[in-house]
Formats: C-alpha cells, structure tokens, sequence
C-alpha cells in the first residue's frame, strides 16, 4: 500500500468508492436491506471507513455510492 499513499504521485486522482452492502448487523435479516433506524449507524460506518483510510494511507475518497456498480444506474457524475 506504500504506491497508494504517495500523495505526489496521485494528487490528481479523484476516488469513487462502492459499497457491497452495509455490514450484517445493520441490515433487516429478511429483506437484507438497512433497517431505517440504522441509517445513522451507517452514515458514522462510512464515514470512520473513509476517515480510517485517509489517515492510514493518505487517500481522499471524493464520492461514495449506495450501491454497487453505480455505472449501471444513472449516476450524476461522468464516468468511464
């Protein structure tokens, strides 16, 4: 992870992060959706993971999408 923390090197990379799904214990058992009352909790769990790895390794993630391959949906922002 060394190459992926040299700032210099990717000062101009914009990051996309997608998520799977939110973690087990946040999710209706059934349905496999979040539960509404754990929206919060999800909210601080996405946001200590992004704090985590910009602490760790000096990477910004700009964007984070609810969903995973986010190019299947129409996405506001321009993509590859």
């Amino acid at each position: 992870m060394k190459i992926l923390s040299n700032q210099t090197q990717y000062r101009d990379v914009n990051l996309i992060a997608s998520v799977w799904s939110p973690p087990s214990h946040l999710m209706d058992k059934e349905t496999l959706r979040l539960l509404p009352e754990m929206e919060i909790n999800y909210y601080f769990y996405l946001k200590n993971i992004t704090t985590l790895i910009k602490d760790t390794y000096g990477i910004s993630i700009d964007r984070i999408s609810p969903v995973n391959e986010p190019e299947n949906l129409w996405a506001p922002w321009t993509h590859w």
